[in-house]
């Protein structure tokens, strides 16, 4: 995608991204870790009909914002569309996730992420091998396979009718019943709502800060190595549900520890390859315009372990029902990100945004993990 994109273009890709991102975070105002939570503990049904109206009306106020976000920084419409289009299914997918997960179908949930992956993957090749490859076009295949991803959580669960309605019936006793149980969703959903916050800030404030102080061109270099290696984010996400699961079982501690075992156990290898190859690999994926991103992939692929640490404690965190300490530790990692980037991009670039993303990542990821030890369930 990047040597049909060219380096600028990458960049406004990266841009539509990192907005999608915050949208689709915030987009359910934290009923999927609500949900997580509740499920765990038995103390809610799938179909409570307060939870899914604040999770569908925060999903389309989100969908506007993001339109509206993106014409604001230039993007054309039909990219802008494209994103906001794929908001509320990617925002009420992750409560179709948390359903999945409590259910044990770990390979269901798995699939999410890989299957559109390829999809797009297929779909962006034949664009580029044709000549036809475009921001819009890149854009629009993406919001599709992942929409799609989620999509196919929602039919697997109706097909062996598991409740997952997208606007059930709300089953409370009263009016005034449903108004309660709305007020404690959006109160208890505030805490997920600022870690969601946080985790933007973390991940994508470093897109922001280089296209503020840098050039289109610079942003497009860091956000190809920053793609490269997030695609740690799917065995991540593959493993954070399998420990997510384990946490219903008996013995959850012993298995959560072998999953970040054999997690650490496969990924060390790769990253050390590739960390060999780095230069060779960033040239063949991306082309020759794209050399100096090396220093920046080196670093990151470094970044991708901590990554997939942070990422996996705090979903151990959100099924733990921990959400102020998902926030907290969040907003430590926030302000750290903002501060070496502040200190360092000015400095060193690219580079040193890679490093301001190591530092905050490595930070949350090792408070994360301390805390769930701490709080979650004894065998």
């Amino acid at each position: 995608m990047a040597r049909g994109l060219g380096p600028e273009a990458r960049g406004e890709f990266a841009l539509a991204l990192a907005v999608y991102a915050l949208a689709t975070s915030l987009g359910n105002f934290g009923q999927a870790e609500r949900l997580a939570a509740d499920l765990r503990d038995q103390s809610t049904s799938p179909r409570e009909g307060p939870r899914y109206f604040i999770a569908v009306s925060a999903s389309l106020i989100a969908a506007v914002c993001a339109f509206i976000a993106l014409r604001t920084i230039d993007v054309d419409h039909g990219t802008s569309l494209a994103v906001a289009l794929a908001v509320p299914v990617a925002s009420l997918g992750f409560m179709w996730r948390a359903l999945a997960i409590s259910r044990g179908r770990t390979l269901l949930v798995a699939a999410q992420p890989a299957v559109p992956a390829v999809l797009r993957l297929a779909a962006l090749a034949a664009l580029f091998y044709s000549g036809c490859l475009t921001l819009f076009g890149a854009t629009a295949l993406t919001m599709l396979a992942t929409s799609i991803g989620f999509l196919t959580i929602y039919w697997r669960l109706k097909v062996s009718q598991t409740p997952a309605a997208l606007i059930p019936i709300p089953k409370t006793s009263s009016e005034s019943k449903f108004l309660t149980d709305l007020k404690t969703g959006l109160v208890q959903g505030l805490p997920v709502v600022g870690f969601n916050l946080n985790s933007f800030v973390i991940f994508r404030a470093d897109i922001f800060m280089l296209n503020a102080i840098s050039t289109r061109d610079q942003l497009g270099l860091y956000a190809a190595a920053v793609a490269l290696t997030e695609a740690s984010w799917a065995a991540s996400t593959a493993f954070k549900n399998r420990m997510q699961a384990a946490a219903y079982t008996a013995r959850p501690r012993e298995k959560i520890r072998r999953e970040l075992t054999v997690m650490l156990l496969l990924s060390l290898p790769v990253v050390l390859v590739c960390e060999l190859f780095a230069r060779q690999l960033t040239v063949i994926m991306f082309g020759e315009s794209f050399s100096g991103a090396v220093p920046v992939m080196r670093i990151l692929l470094v970044t991708a372990i901590a990554l997939m640490i942070f990422d996996c404690g705090q979903g151990l965190l959100a099924v733990f029902g921990q959400r102020r300490a998902m926030f907290s530790t969040t907003a430590v990692g926030a302000v750290i990100t903002v501060a070496a980037l502040w200190i360092l991009i000015p400095r060193f670039g690219a580079v040193g945004a890679a490093l301001a993303s190591l530092c905050a990542y490595s930070a949350v990821g090792v408070a994360s993990w301390t805390i769930a030890f701490k709080v979650g369930p004894r065998d």
